[in-house]
This record gives structure tokens, C-alpha cells and sequence, in this order.
């Protein structure tokens, strides 16, 4: 019997090892990450922590209060992993994003420049093309 290991971070197959324990990420790549991720949740969870305490400072015990947990400040993580398509908000177009750098918001070049004309234009400024002109040096 064949027993299939999935990676924590990717969830991936991993094979699995005759001996010994088995493995739990794929990669060092996707150990990396999980590590990264659990100190971020820890530093986060020390800062809701803080705002929490400051804002009742009379509760020693937080956790086991039920009645008070939806004013209890909680961290925003972002999200695990890359999205791998994405559709384009101008065109509807959908389209794959590169595993590295930055992610874009359109699926090419003419959709920039439509929903940056469109950007300009929504907030309702008397000459568009200079917001436009603006928006595309930062490009």
C-alpha cells in the first residue's frame, strides 16, 4: 500500500522514504516559506496581542473569553501563495501571472493604459490627460 504525502506549503506530492520519518515539504524552497509564514503570524499575533491588552487592560486572560471574542483584534495575514490566473478588469481576459516579480493588475500593456485613463477619469478631475500622463511615467 502506497501512502501518498502531500506537501505542507504547495501540497505537492512528495514521495515517501522506505525509513525513517516521513517528509513534509517538497522542497527546501517550500520549508523556507512555511518558516517565513510562521514567523510573520508570530509577529503579527504579537502586535494583535498588544492591541488587545491596551485596549482591556483589566482582563488578564483574553483567550478564554468568549463573550468578548469579536472585539478581540486578530492578524491579517496575506495570502499563501501566488494566484496563478488572474482575469484582466478591463478586458475580462483571463491570464497567467510569472512566479516571479510583480504581479500585475491587466493582461497587457493597452489594458494598463485603458484602466489608468479610466482611473483618471473616475476621480473626476477637470483634465484627465495630465493624471494620465502622470499614471504612465510611473510605468
Amino acid at each position: 500500500m502506497r501512502v501518498v504525502i502531500k506537501c505542507d506549503w504547495c501540497s505537492r506530492r512528495v514521495k515517501a522514504k522506505p525509513r525513517g520519518r516521513p517528509a513534509r515539504f517538497c522542497s527546501a524552497t517550500c520549508r523556507q516559506r512555511a518558516y517565513e509564514r510562521r514567523r510573520l503570524e508570530a509577529r503579527l499575533q504579537a502586535e494583535a496581542d498588544a492591541v488587545n491588552v491596551a485596549a482591556f487592560p483589566n482582563l488578564p486572560i483574553l483567550k478564554n473569553v468568549p463573550e468578548l471574542a469579536h472585539l478581540l483584534a486578530k492578524p491579517k495575514l496575506p495570502p499563501r501563495q501566488r494566484p496563478r490566473g488572474m482575469r484582466c478588469p478591463m478586458c475580462g481576459f483571463p491570464f497567467a501571472v510569472k512566479k516571479r516579480g510583480p504581479i500585475p493588475e491587466t493582461c497587457s500593456r493597452r489594458c494598463a493604459l485603458a484602466l489608468a485613463l479610466h482611473q483618471a477619469y473616475m476621480r473626476g478631475v477637470e483634465m484627465p490627460f495630465t493624471l494620465l500622463k502622470n499614471d504612465l511615467e510611473k510605468l
